[in-house]
């Protein structure tokens, strides 16, 4: 599913098994255009709006550190600094999913790369959000 509430839900309870030297990776964070980012597949090639949940997590939870690394097509978030005692999401899901599905893809207009953190693929430069 290339839906970003599935995608929510599955880091919720992923992060519930993590440390906070854990990492989660999450691929299709940097869609390449609005129309393979739309909630309903329309094109060959399809991300989805898996785009949100970075958004998402950099307003209710700044204290992790998310980062897209750019790679084709279509980027692969890092999520760093997880806590597994964390009940934010879960508690707030209902309200925090529908003001997430109403955000439009237009949002990431002004400023896509800072918006959705993308990092270098560099991999010198990686293995330093991985420490």
């Amino acid at each position: 599913m290339h839906h970003f509430e599935f995608a929510l839900r599955d880091f919720i309870r992923m992060e519930k098994l993590c440390t906070p030297q854990s990492t989660i990776l999450i691929h299709d964070c940097y869609p390449l255009d609005r129309r393979t980012a739309e909630r309903e597949r329309q094109t060959g090639f399809w991300s989805g709006d898996i785009w949100r949940l970075v958004l998402l997590l950099k307003k209710y939870r700044p204290e992790l550190r998310v980062h897209t690394i750019a790679t084709a097509p279509t980027g692969l978030g890092v999520v760093r600094g997880l806590d597994p005692s964390s009940r934010v999401l879960e508690q707030n899901l209902e309200a925090i999913v529908a003001e997430f599905m109403a955000l439009d893809y237009a949002v990431l207009d002004g400023d896509k790369a800072g918006m959705l953190n993308l990092y270098p693929n560099d991999w010198q430069k990686i293995v330093a959000l991985l420490q």
